[in-house]
């Protein structure tokens, strides 16, 4: 993740102090279109989220509260994908 590697706390111009912190502010930099979420998850907590559809999902909430969709693409151990959601496609 070139993000881990060259960004800096915009606070102190410094590393950043955890990886909570440098993920949140990378999920809150993006940009996203319609219909679309992220979540950052570390030690089975919610760091960060961005979407209209993760608008209920604060930091620190516990991963077991999430839909058994996002349970199963954070439990994968595979890198990328897709699964089906009543909803339509989660990548």
């Amino acid at each position: 993740m070139r993000f881990a590697e060259t960004g800096s706390n915009p606070s102190t111009g410094g590393a950043f102090e955890s990886v909570d912190q440098m993920l949140s502010l990378y999920v809150h930099r993006q940009s996203l279109t319609t219909g679309e979420s992220l979540l950052a998850v570390v030690d089975q907590h919610v760091v960060a989220s961005e979407g209209a559809s993760t608008a209920w999902v604060r930091s620190g909430t516990d991963v077991g509260v999430l839909p058994q969709e996002l349970l199963d693409v954070i439990g994968s151990t595979r890198s990328s994908g897709d699964t089906e959601t009543a909803d339509g496609a989660l990548h």
